[in-house]
């Protein structure tokens, strides 16, 4: 089991330990994308029938807009979960296996 840290980086973003442990990975990066969700200008996520999805406004040029759900992209999820954690592996030293990097 991994431990828990609460570690942030040098501008705030949540210090994410890549691991064997993908529940306490998983569970790290919603803790951190829901701090994020915390600033007024992020685009925001929900889970719908069992997908992400967020609330974006239609603009079609000569019509009322409007509201539509759309399935978050996975291209875009990557690219938010960068933006709001900081991702990194544990190494072993190679010349002292006892001390990680």
């Amino acid at each position: 089991m991994s431990e828990t840290s609460d570690a942030l980086d040098e501008i705030g973003h949540k210090q994410i330990t890549i691991g064997e442990d993908v529940e306490y990975m998983a569970d790290q990066a919603i803790e951190a994308l829901a701090a994020d969700d915390q600033r007024p200008d992020a685009e925001r996520f929900y889970q719908r029938g069992g997908r992400l999805v967020s609330i974006v406004r239609s603009e079609v040029p000569g019509e009322e807009s409007s509201l539509i759900i759309r399935v978050v992209a996975l291209a875009t999820l990557y690219e938010r979960l960068s933006a709001v954690a900081e991702w990194g592996r544990i190494v072993a030293d190679k010349k002292d296996p006892n001390k990680t990097t």
